[in-house]
């Protein structure tokens, strides 16, 4: 028998889905088509739900938490429920025999979640894998390469535009819709990935252009200044709704050159006539656009199961993403700017300073002083 013949094939490794929604269901898709990966069920407390979600990827329902997660040869779980069932469930899982937990983002609702969820995992031995799929995008990625390796020089300025297709539902925006938790954190996470320091200001604009979404106080569209302490400047365009397609780019801008990612088109073709030249539409939505960063999350489960990897995104980094979400989530309210003062001796601590006291801003209520 020959060495080829006589090698063991790679392990397959049992994951169970949490959640048979829109997010949870992409990441089913991933798993179906990744031969290291055996769905070990989906788990959703709607029953219809779960069983034409298993039926659909050729696995098992349980709408019962629990006795998903007693199965003895769980190696992971993935977590794809709103965020305020993020804490729980990772609870839950941490007591299973399952050794990685990979949860959407953000892995709680506030820094002391985060935090938590974090400490109790890493006490039993095991990983949290928080997803934030720029960092396993190629070609956001590739810039991110260009600006470490000194390509751009110093960075400046950075520039990132985030527009959402297809326009979410109204519940949806009236429950979960903020675009700074929402949107925002995933350019926070990844800029903050590739420029050093902390950002330490902030300001931001916010608007609706909804009747009914302004009577709630619900924007849907938002502009965002940060500072880092290193004096590098990052920008932001927030909206729910972009008529032409999801539009995702960002630009570093350095004292040698800029690195940017453009938007991905639905084909590549150019025509060119006498009335110039015309290219498709951008991808329609965000499982088009990052379908191979999802695929590549799952690929990043794989080598931390085979003990290759470590999760990329740390507590410090999950917390601080939320930490300067909220503030510019507060600074849109009360329309003025906003420092963060990092507590140094405790991860996910930080108080928020005012500027000034401000009469213009929105009659809302406001949380988080101080987390």
């Amino acid at each position: 028998m020959s060495a080829q013949q006589n090698s063991k094939a790679p392990e397959r490794y049992h994951i169970a889905v949490v959640g048979a929604g829109r997010m949870g269901q992409v990441r089913l898709a991933s798993m179906l088509l990744n031969p290291r990966v055996r769905i070990a069920g989906i788990v959703d407390a709607d029953h219809d739900r779960a069983t034409e979600a298993a039926t659909r990827f050729s696995t098992q329902p349980f709408d019962d938490l629990t006795q998903a997660l007693s199965q003895d040869n769980l190696d992971a779980v993935w977590i794809a429920t709103s965020t305020p069932s993020h804490r729980s469930i990772i609870e839950a899982a941490n007591c299973s025999v399952a050794r990685l937990i990979g949860v959407e983002k953000p892995v709680g609702t506030n820094p002391t979640d985060i935090q938590a969820c974090y400490t109790a995992v890493k006490a039993s031995g095991k990983h949290l894998l928080c997803s934030f799929q720029r960092r396993f995008d190629r070609h956001f990625q590739a810039a991110a390469d260009a600006v470490r390796n000194g390509s751009i020089g110093t960075p400046l300025s950075v520039h990132a535009i985030f527009r959402d297709h297809p326009l979410p539902s109204r519940e949806f925006l009236k429950t979960g819709g903020d675009p700074f938790h929402d949107l925002a954190v995933h350019d926070i996470d990844y800029v903050c990935s590739v420029i050093p320091g902390d950002i330490v200001e902030v300001v931001a604009y916010a608007n609706s252009s909804n009747p009914e979404l302004a009577a709630m106080g619900v924007f849907d569209n938002a502009t965002c200044v940060a500072l880092f302490d290193t004096g590098v400047r990052l920008t932001m365009d927030l909206s729910r709704g972009s008529c032409y397609g999801y539009d995702q780019r960002v630009e570093f801008f350095g004292t040698k050159g800029v690195a940017a990612v453009e938007n991905v088109q639905e084909q590549s073709a150019v025509i060119g006539d006498v009335d110039g030249f015309r290219r498709s539409i951008t991808v329609g939505q965000f499982h088009q656009r990052f379908a191979a960063a999802f695929s590549e999350e799952i690929e990043e489960m794989i080598r931390i199961l085979d003990g290759e990897a470590r999760p990329a995104v740390s507590v410090e980094a999950a917390c601080k993403t939320t930490i300067v979400a909220e503030a510019m989530r507060l600074s849109a309210i009360e329309r003025q700017q906003i420092r963060i003062c990092y507590d140094s001796s405790e991860i996910g601590r930080a108080k928020y300073q005012r500027s000034y006291p401000s009469s213009l801003a929105y009659p809302r209520e406001v949380t988080s002083e101080d987390w």
